[in-house]
């Protein structure tokens, strides 16, 4: 790097140190000595399906913006679309992948509100437990987690261990049936 920055000398012997440090750096020799090739295409890393799609659709605004076609691009259409198509297009596309389903976490943070029914807490429980890949030892504990403190099938669950998670919802069937 044999810039004029590198050649200029000044009063000051602090930058001449400094100066003369970096001309002994072994990174100088290395940095001259890469090629930049200027790109001109957007290259984007293909979306998965499995993850947030915020940061991909940023990051693919961020390339079209900064993308400068060629006129023979241009003319075969490929700096047609604007952001907004190529975002309906992308969202079309994998819709079908961005529809969120319940983890074990939506297990964990589940609770019984106050007041409100065992039938409509099983049947919201029911509903997370179906979309995951669960054990019934889990599952089971989990709801024993989820349902009030004072829930009289809580104390249910403590006392007689259910074998099975379908045997835990068929004592809850049982107590609000009563």
């Amino acid at each position: 790097m044999s810039s004029k920055m590198h050649r200029a000398t000044t009063t000051a012997p602090e930058l001449e140190k400094v100066l003369d440090e970096t001309k002994r750096s072994p990174f100088t020799a290395r940095l001259s000595a890469v090629h930049v090739r200027h790109v001109n295409k957007v290259k984007l890393i293909p979306y998965n399906g499995l993850t947030d799609p915020k940061i991909f659709l940023k990051s693919m605004y961020i390339a079209i913006n900064g993308a400068h076609f060629s006129t023979e691009e241009a003319m075969l259409g490929a700096a047609k679309c604007s952001y907004r198509e190529l975002t309906s297009v992308f969202l079309q596309h994998h819709s079908f992948f961005m529809i969120k389903e319940a983890t074990n976490a939506d297990l964990w943070t589940m609770f019984q509100r106050d007041n409100e029914p065992l039938r409509t807490f099983i049947e919201r429980f029911k509903k997370v437990v179906s979309n995951i890949a669960i054990k019934d030892n889990a599952a089971i504990g989990d709801l024993r987690n989820a349902l009030m403190f004072v829930s009289r099938f809580r104390e249910d669950l403590i006392i007689a261990r259910p074998s099975t998670f379908d045997d835990a919802l068929h004592r809850a069937n049982r107590l609000y049936r009563d």
